[in-house]
């Protein structure tokens, strides 16, 4: 079950289930985003120009694309100096 979702209209090459974005406070430290893929077997999917691997915890930046087979992203954190990077 997503918590959002991307209309990719007529096109399968995305998963409905394709990638996790998980937010923790660490105390002292503030808010850390990372990424993953939700399973194994998904079409190629990036952070900028460099390919998520399942298995892989990126943690994410403000600014950072994330590419998906039929939509990309723009990662954007409304208060920077909160979030650890």
């Amino acid at each position: 079950e997503a918590d959002f979702q991307i209309d990719t209209a007529d096109s399968r090459a995305m998963s409905r289930e394709h990638i996790v974005i998980e937010v923790k406070n660490v105390p002292g430290k503030g808010f850390v985003h990372t990424l993953s893929l939700f399973k194994e077997k998904v079409n190629p999917t990036f952070i900028g120009k460099e390919p998520l691997v399942y298995g892989d915890r990126i943690v994410l930046a403000h600014g950072d694309r994330i590419i998906l087979p039929d939509a990309e992203l723009k990662f954007e954190i409304p208060d920077e100096e909160a979030t650890e990077i």
